[in-house]
């Protein structure tokens, strides 16, 4: 899938607030450090943290997370080769993995 097709259904399925796991290819799901993502305009995602804080998760960050997904998960990427490129990658990578094993999981469903 291309990466505007998937900015396109994340959006949409963020216009909704989620709840997020935060998740990591070496650990799996932590049980600490989840958040809640939505979208509600422009080019970024918000991510609510714990505490309540906002932080604005650009279009191009998410990008960065889609793009290398399979060399992350097969470990030829590493997590801070992605960080020297982002300082969302906390984000990124837990929304890109709970929204697209969702679609792997069920090719017809809506990731929600």
């Amino acid at each position: 899938m291309r990466f505007d097709d998937y900015w396109r259904m994340l959006t949409t399925e963020l216009r909704t607030s989620r709840r997020i796991r935060n998740w990591t290819a070496v650990s799996g799901y932590l049980d600490r450090g989840d958040f809640d993502a939505r979208y509600t305009d422009g080019d970024h995602i918000d991510c609510i943290l714990e505490n309540g804080s906002v932080q604005k998760v650009p279009k191009d960050d998410s990008r960065i997370a889609y793009e290398n997904r399979e060399g992350y998960i097969k470990g030829t990427i590493r997590r801070h080769q992605l960080r020297d490129q982002s300082r969302f990658t906390k984000y990124t990578i837990s929304i890109t993995h709970k929204i697209l094993m969702k679609v792997e999981y069920n090719p017809n469903s809506r990731a929600g």
